[in-house]
């Protein structure tokens, strides 16, 4: 995974007045020793859509889904004792921003635990927040509410029900502050979801085909806001992009269900011969299911009508697990009969982009 970075150096009452940052509470006292902590943010990638046929990641295509972008960001910087130093959040939606440049004073000569969140405002079709906590009640110069914080979860209600955009993202990280001298450090904030994108093909030289839905198996219902490990540390990122070890809610097996997702909710998408079709990606919350008779876990049960109703269900290839940060790229094939269904699937982290002009807005 390629990585660029922009530095957040501060022009800080100018971009505050323009962006509508805020702080909480009341600046902690400023002493002698204070220095700047400079977080270079590392957002993460329009998504990219590769062809899952093609091994070279170099066949990539950017996809202007603006659902990926930042709209709000919010740091808080917590002190080795708990303390809250910094909670400040930036809105990017009234106005665009040539670049966004920030640094903070805190106290030097100790370690800060940074946490970063993304479009914490983000909501379902009804209205409700996917992330159900008022982030302005975490106070400088109070203790950071870390039993609360950690267990802070992403619902989602319907077997039909994605995560809806802009995405909300989460992430943690600790920087250790020199004493007397300034530090400059990198965040790689990522989301909080998993994507899927399919492409269907009618291989049948003769029949029209029309699809109709696919259902995915052990979706999980819940998952956590912010990626954490079993301890409670930082998750960390491989260089792939993907995630080493997290943590999901405790949710027994038989708690998982069933995600239905129609590719037309009006009527069938009709595929002529050698036609194909990819559809609008989405989003579901990540996972950890175990299956006891195949370790590739999750199962797809794929729909459609040739002159007969069809379903066929298949194991996902080599997909173990659904961490957040991934995007699965499934191909479908679909000739004359059932036996004709084939599968190829790409599982990928998504890139990373800097945080520079036209990205977030």
């Amino acid at each position: 995974m390629i990585k660029t970075h922009i530095k957040l150096l501060a022009l800080s009452l100018f971009v505050c007045s323009l962006t509508g940052c805020s702080d909480n509470g009341d600046q902690p006292t400023i002493k002698p020793n204070d220095v700047y902590l400079e977080l270079d943010i590392v957002a993460p990638n329009k998504m990219q859509n590769i062809d899952p046929s093609k091994k070279s990641p170099t066949r990539a295509y950017e996809d202007k889904e603006a659902g990926e972008l930042i709209k709000t960001l919010r740091f808080i910087i917590v002190r080795p004792d708990g303390t809250v130093e910094h909670n400040r959040l930036y809105d990017f939606n009234p106005i665009e921003i040539e670049a966004f440049e920030k640094k903070f004073k805190v106290v030097s000569g100790e370690q800060k635990r940074v946490f970063a969140i993304a479009n914490e405002d983000a909501r379902y079709s009804g209205g409700a927040k996917v992330v159900n906590y008022d982030f302005d009640t975490i106070l400088p110069g109070q203790q950071f509410p870390m039993d609360e914080f950690s267990n802070i979860q992403i619902k989602t209600s319907s077997d039909t029900q994605t995560l809806p955009t802009p995405l909300v993202m989460c992430i943690s990280k600790r920087f250790d502050v020199p004493v007397n001298s300034d530090l400059a450090g990198e965040i790689e904030i990522i989301p909080a979801a998993t994507k899927f994108t399919f492409t269907i093909k009618n291989n049948s030289d003769v029949l029209t085909q029309k699809i109709k839905s696919i259902s995915i198996n052990k979706i999980a219902r819940n998952e956590y806001l912010w990626p954490r490990t079993s301890t409670g540390d930082d998750v960390e990122l491989c260089l792939d992009g993907n995630m080493v070890e997290y943590v999901v809610p405790s949710i027994a097996n038989n708690e998982y269900y069933t995600f239905t997702h129609e590719f037309s909710p009006s009527s069938p998408i009709e595929l002529a011969p050698g036609g194909s079709y990819t559809d609008s990606s989405f989003y579901l919350t990540e996972g950890k299911y175990t299956d006891d008779g195949d370790l590739r876990n999750y199962s797809i049960t794929f729909n459609y009508n040739n002159g007969e109703e069809i379903s066929s269900t298949k194991y996902f290839p080599n997909l173990a697990q659904l961490p957040r940060n991934s995007h699965v790229v499934c191909n479908i094939t679909i000739g004359e009969t059932v036996d004709d269904v084939a599968f190829t699937i790409a599982v990928l982290p998504f890139g990373s982009v800097p945080l520079n002009p036209g990205f977030g807005f």
